[in-house]
């Protein structure tokens, strides 16, 4: 029998996590075995994406265009631009707002309430679970990418891989502890899945569009999405700043939703 929460929800989650690394994996491999046929394209691509409206390209890109036809400018606008952040956001935020909300609609909480743990040690444990999913998920297939790249001739540093999933990792948990933190708090599911997306899609707007208007260009760090850089070939090292300031804002929103949730009726 599993003794701890935390390991259960990870049990349960195995062939789901599965499945997760099976398309995040997959989809690293179509990506890369397509970047031989667009190295040969040589400039042409390059200059297609210039020549498009700056809209567009905020919008797409964050602003931060690098060339396609190098392995790092390549990889950060197919695999690291929207497909890896909004894939992990979507992930995380689900199981956040099912770990606790989830339980309460289902009927399943009052049960797990009854264990010999405190409610705080209950949410804490279903939070680190989410932690640890992302991780599970984030880890094999930055590992996929690093050992297979010589493949499909991506040269660039491994160092860049790993930063990127740690940038990953701290923008997809900081909206899912949002998601997290509203479900705990209220446990009204449908609302904190309305919201958390409002915010995710609202905050990914604002990053990519706010540039392009004058009056609001220095409010693009209210956005999320402002403090994930992705993939860089400038960059070798985290901003250890920013990483800390968004992880302390996650931990921050999840404990006062567990305060509110050690003490609220829950629902039945």
């Amino acid at each position: 029998m599993l003794k701890k929460i935390w390991t259960k929800v990870i049990y349960d989650q195995k062939l789901s996590l599965g499945f997760w690394n099976l398309g995040f994996i997959g989809i690293s491999l179509l990506i890369m075995s397509m970047y031989p046929s667009i190295k040969l394209s040589g400039d042409a691509l390059d200059q297609t994406i210039k020549s498009l409206p700056n809209e567009m390209v905020e919008l797409l890109y964050g602003g931060a265009v690098q060339s396609i036809t190098t392995p790092i400018g390549f990889l950060s606008m197919e695999l690291y631009s929207l497909i890896f952040p909004f894939g992990l956001i979507i992930y995380g935020v689900t199981n956040g707002i099912n770990a606790i909300a989830g339980e309460e609609k289902n009927g399943t909480l009052e049960l797990l309430v009854t264990l010999p743990i405190t409610r705080i040690q209950l949410a804490y444990e279903k939070y680190f679970s989410l932690v640890l999913g992302l991780l599970l998920i984030i880890i094999p297939f930055s590992t996929f990418i690093i050992i297979f790249k010589g493949l499909f001739g991506l040269e660039f540093k491994p160092i860049l891989i790993i930063i990127a999933g740690i940038e990953l990792f701290a923008l997809a948990l900081c909206l899912s502890s949002i998601g997290f933190a509203l479900a705990t708090a209220t446990g009204n599911k449908s609302m904190s899945i309305g919201i958390t997306y409002s915010i995710t899609v609202f905050s990914y707007l604002w990053n990519g569009l706010a540039g392009l208007v004058q009056e609001i260009e220095n409010t693009k760090s209210i956005s999320f999405f402002y403090y994930y850089s992705g993939i860089k070939p400038s960059s070798t090292r985290i901003d250890i700043v920013e990483f800390i300031s968004i992880s302390l804002f996650s931990v921050l929103i999840v404990s006062i939703a567990i305060f509110i949730f050690n003490r609220r009726d829950i629902r039945t």
